[in-house]
C-alpha cells in the first residue's frame, strides 16, 4: 500500500477500451490503498511509452503496470527497470521479452480464442457462406496477430464457404478502420 506505483497506457484515449481500462488502474489502486499511483498516456508513441516508464523509475516507481504499444522495442524501459529491481506486470499485451526476468507476468485475454469466437459469430450470421474483409489492428503486437490467427484458423476449419477476400489494418482506431473498410468495399 505505500509502494509508489507506475501505470504507463500506450495509446491515446480516444477509445472506450483505453479509458475504461486507465479508469480500472486507478479505479483498484485506490480501493486497495495505494497512496501513490503515477500514470502516463504514451499517445501511441513507442518512444514517448519508453521515456515514460524511465520518468516513473525515477519518480521512484517501486512498481510498474505497463499496456505496451507494441510487443516490441520496450526493451529498454524493461532493462532501466531490472537495474532497479522494479517488478513490470504488462497488460492487455504481450512483449516478446521474457517473463519472470524481464517481466513478472502478463495478465490478458486469450487473443487466439478470440479470433476462433469472432469466427464461429461469422459463421453463424452468414449461415457460413460469404466473402469477408478483415479489418486488423496495429500491426507488431500479438493481439492482432494471434486474433487474426485464431479468425483465420477457424474460418479455415469450420466454413470453407467463406472465403477471406483481404486483410487490411485499420489500427484499432476508428476513424482509420472506417477509411480503410471503404475504400476496401470499393474495391
Amino acid at each position: 500500500k505505500d509502494a509508489v506505483v507506475g501505470f504507463s497506457q500506450s495509446e491515446k484515449e480516444a477509445n472506450p477500451f483505453r479509458i475504461a481500462e486507465t479508469q480500472s488502474i486507478k479505479d483498484e489502486a485506490k480501493k486497495v490503498g495505494v497512496k501513490k499511483l503515477l500514470t502516463t498516456n504514451a499517445q501511441s508513441q513507442l518512444s514517448k511509452q519508453i521515456s515514460d516508464i524511465q520518468d516513473m523509475l525515477s519518480q521512484g516507481a517501486q512498481f510498474l503496470i505497463v499496456a505496451p504499444l507494441n510487443s516490441d522495442g520496450l526493451e529498454p524501459a524493461l532493462k532501466a527497470a531490472a537495474a532497479k529491481k522494479v517488478p513490470v506486470l504488462t497488460i492487455d499485451r504481450k512483449v516478446n521479452s521474457a517473463a519472470c526476468k524481464d517481466y513478472v507476468a502478463f495478465l490478458g485475454s486469450d487473443f487466439v480464442e478470440q479470433g476462433k469466437r469472432a469466427a464461429d459469430a461469422m459463421i453463424k450470421a452468414t449461415g457460413g457462406k460469404a466473402k469477408v474483409a478483415i479489418l486488423l489492428g496495429a500491426s507488431g503486437n500479438n493481439v492482432t496477430t494471434d486474433r487474426t490467427k485464431g479468425f483465420v484458423d477457424q474460418i479455415k476449419a469450420e466454413a470453407p464457404g467463406i472465403e477471406i477476400v483481404a486483410q487490411q489494418t485499420g489500427e484499432f482506431a476508428r476513424d482509420k478502420g472506417q477509411q480503410v473498410m471503404e475504400q476496401l468495399i470499393q474495391s
